[in-house]
C-alpha cells in the first residue's frame, strides 16, 4: 500500500510540475512575457526531469541514473539563479548592487556547472545508497561528508543570492515574496538530501517530493498573479470613434485616458497606430465649464508641435462625448520612476537630472514663446508642471503632457476666485497668494521637480496641506539638501525656487544654459531608458491623476498678512 501511495504521489507531483511548466510557456507566448516566463518554465521542466529520473531510479536503479538525478537538481539551481536575477533584480536592486549580484550569480552558476560535470563523470561519488522509501526502493549516489558540504554550497549560495531581491519592497512585491516562500525551505531540503547522499540522517522520508509539490503550488499562484496582471492591462476593449479602447491608463474628475488602437481602413491595410484617447466623462458633457475647458485644451495642444511635448492626433465628438487622440508615449510618468528609485533606496545621477531639466526647459521655452498667427504672444503658462505630467519614453526622451489647465491670452475660461490650479507642492507662492503671475510660475514648478529628482524628496515638508501652503508662501525650502550636489545643479534649483519671481530665471532658456555643463546625453538617456522600461513593465496600469481645481478658500481665511489679491 505504501509503495502504491509513493508511486501515485510521485506521479501527481511530476504531472503537476509538467503542467505548470507548460502553462508558463503558454503565458510567455500569449502575454508576451518571454523574459520572465521562459525562465519559470525552465525551472519547472528541470523539476519535472528530476522527478521522472527519481521515479525511474525507483524501478530500474542504475549508477548513471543516480548521477543524472543529482546533476539535474544542481542544474535547477543554475536556472533559478540566472532566471530570478533577470526577472526580479531590476525591481528591487540598485544598478550597482544588480551588477554585483549578477557577477556573483554567474560565478555561482559556473561553480554549479563544474559540480555537474564532476558528478556526471563520477569524480565525486563514493558508491551508491539503496534506500527504502515507503516500500519503494531507490538508488542515490553516495559521497563523502566533505563532498556533501561542497554540494550544500549550491542551495546555500542560491538563497544568499536571491533572498534580498525577493524580499525587498518595491514593484511586483507580492509576486516576489510569494516566490520567496519555497526558497526559505531550500536549505532544510538540501540538508536532508545531502544527509542522504552522505549516509547520515533519516533517509526514509520523501521530503523532496513534498517540497516539489509545494513549489508547484507556489508556481500556480505565481501564474495566477501574472494572469490577473494581464487581465488588468487588457480590461474590456471598446470600440469608440474609430479607435479600439484597449485599457484605461488614467482617470480623473473630468476625463479618462485609454490606451487605444486605430481601427478602420488603416488597420485593414496593416497600418498599426497606437494612441492615447482622452475622453470626457459622459456626466461631464452637461457641464458647460468642463466642456469649454476640454475644447480649449484641444485648441491649445493642436498648436504645440515640439519633440518634448505630447502631440495631438485627432479631436472629435462621438456618442455625445468629446475626445482627444494624442501621442502615446511608450514609457512611464516621471513619478513612477521616482517611486521605483525610492523603493531601491537610490536616486538619479546628476547627468539624468540635468537631462530631464534640459528637455523640460526646451519644452517650456517653446510653449512660453508661442505666438498666434499675427505674432502676438499667447502667454502660455502650463500651471501643472509635475512628475505626473512629465513622461519618459523607452528611448530616454522626456515629454511634457496635459495642458488641460494651461492659461493663455486667448483662453476663454478663467480661474474662479478662491480656486488654485495645479498640484500644491509644485505651485508658485504668487499663485497661492492669488497675485498676478506669468511663465515664471512654471519655472518655479520645474525647480521643485529638479529638487525632488536631486534629493528624492520635496523642498517643503509639512504635516498638512494648509501647513504646506504656508511653508511655500513663506519661502523656506530645505535648500541645504542641495549642498552635496554640483554647484551648476544646486544654483539652478535655488534660483528657480526663489519666492520672488524677479529673482528667478527670466526664461526656461536660461535654465537650459545653466544645466548644459552637466549634460552627458548618452549616459543619461541610457539610465532613463532602463528606468522607464522597468517602471512601464512592473506597473503597467497606473491611476494617473488628471489636473484638478484645488479649493483653498478655507486656507486663505487663515492667510498670513501680505497675501491678499485676486486669482490669476
Amino acid at each position: 500500500m505504501f509503495r502504491t501511495a509513493y508511486v501515485y504521489g510521485h506521479l501527481l507531483t511530476v504531472a503537476f510540475s509538467l503542467l505548470t511548466a507548460v502553462a508558463y510557456l503558454v503565458a510567455a507566448r500569449r502575454l508576451g512575457t518571454a523574459r520572465r516566463d521562459l525562465w519559470n518554465a525552465g525551472i519547472y521542466f528541470c523539476a519535472t526531469a528530476a522527478g521522472v529520473i527519481e521515479m525511474v531510479q525507483a524501478g530500474w536503479p542504475t549508477l548513471p541514473g543516480a548521477r543524472v538525478h543529482l546533476a539535474v537538481y544542481t542544474l535547477l539551481f543554475v536556472v533559478v539563479d540566472l532566471g530570478f536575477h533577470l526577472q526580479y533584480a531590476g525591481d528591487a536592486l540598485s544598478p550597482a548592487r544588480r551588477r554585483l549580484y549578477w557577477r556573483a550569480a554567474v560565478a555561482h552558476s559556473g561553480f554549479c556547472l563544474i559540480l555537474i560535470a564532476l558528478l556526471l563523470t563520477g569524480q565525486l561519488e563514493d558508491g551508491v545508497h539503496h534506500l527504502e522509501l515507503w516500500g519503494a526502493t531507490s538508488t542515490m549516489l553516495a559521497v563523502s561528508i566533505p563532498v556533501a558540504l561542497l554540494l550544500f554550497l549550491v542551495p546555500l549560495g542560491n538563497v544568499l543570492l536571491c533572498s534580498e531581491m525577493l524580499l525587498r519592497r518595491g514593484p511586483r512585491q507580492e509576486e516576489r515574496r510569494l516566490i520567496a516562500l519555497p526558497m526559505l525551505f531550500v536549505p532544510l531540503l538540501a540538508a536532508h538530501e545531502v544527509g542522504i547522499v552522505a549516509g547520515v540522517g533519516p533517509g526514509q522520508l520523501p521530503v523532496g517530493g513534498y517540497v516539489a509539490a509545494f513549489v508547484g503550488v507556489v508556481g500556480v499562484f505565481g501564474l495566477v498573479l501574472r494572469l490577473e496582471e494581464a487581465a488588468g492591462q487588457a480590461g474590456r476593449s471598446e470600440s469608440f470613434a474609430g479607435y479600439l479602447l484597449e485599457r484605461r491608463i488614467g482617470s480623473g474628475g473630468m476625463a479618462e485616458v485609454f490606451r487605444a488602437r486605430r481601427t478602420g481602413a488603416a488597420h485593414d491595410l496593416g497600418v498599426e497606430q497606437e494612441v492615447a484617447v482622452k475622453r470626457l466623462h459622459a456626466d461631464a458633457a452637461s457641464d458647460d465649464r468642463l466642456v469649454q475647458m476640454f475644447v480649449e485644451e484641444a485648441r491649445l495642444i493642436a498648436r504645440l508641435r515640439h519633440p518634448n511635448i505630447v502631440s495631438l492626433h485627432d479631436v472629435g465628438l462621438e456618442k455625445g462625448q468629446l475626445y482627444l487622440a494624442m501621442e502615446l508615449v511608450d514609457g512611464a510618468p516621471l513619478y513612477r520612476l521616482l517611486r521605483l528609485l525610492q523603493s531601491r533606496g537610490e536616486r538619479l545621477s546628476v547627468a539624468a537630472v540635468a537631462e530631464i531639466g534640459i528637455q523640460m526647459a526646451d519644452a517650456l521655452n517653446y510653449a512660453h514663446a508661442l505666438t498666434d498667427p499675427s505674432g502676438r504672444s499667447l502667454e502660455i503658462v502650463h500651471r501643472d508642471v509635475s512628475p505626473q505630467n512629465i513622461l519618459v519614453d523607452r528611448t530616454g526622451v522626456v515629454k511634457l503632457a496635459d495642458f488641460g489647465i494651461a492659461r493663455t491670452s486667448e483662453r476663454l475660461s478663467q480661474t474662479a476666485t478662491g480656486v488654485l490650479k495645479g498640484k500644491i507642492p509644485y505651485v508658485a507662492p504668487e499663485q497661492i497668494r492669488a497675485e498676478p503671475y506669468d511663465h515664471r510660475a512654471d519655472l518655479y514648478a520645474l525647480g521643485v521637480v529638479l529638487f525632488e529628482l536631486a534629493c528624492n524628496r520635496l523642498p517643503f515638508s509639512a504635516p498638512s496641506e494648509a501647513a504646506l501652503i504656508f511653508a511655500i508662501v513663506e519661502g523656506r525650502p530645505s535648500l541645504h539638501l542641495l549642498d552635496q550636489r554640483p554647484p551648476a545643479l544646486s544654483d539652478t534649483v535655488r534660483r528657480c525656487l526663489a519666492a520672488d519671481p524677479d529673482d528667478r530665471p527670466g526664461s526656461a532658456a536660461e535654465i537650459r544654459q545653466w544645466l548644459l555643463p552637466l549634460r552627458d546625453e548618452v549616459r543619461a538617456r541610457r539610465e532613463l531608458q532602463r528606468l522607464a522600461e522597468v517602471a512601464a513593465e512592473v506597473d503597467p496600469v497606473p491611476v494617473v491623476p488628471t489636473s484638478a481645481d484645488t479649493v483653498v478658500d478655507s486656507i486663505r481665511s487663515h492667510r498670513p498678512s501680505g497675501t491678499s489679491g485676486t486669482a490669476g
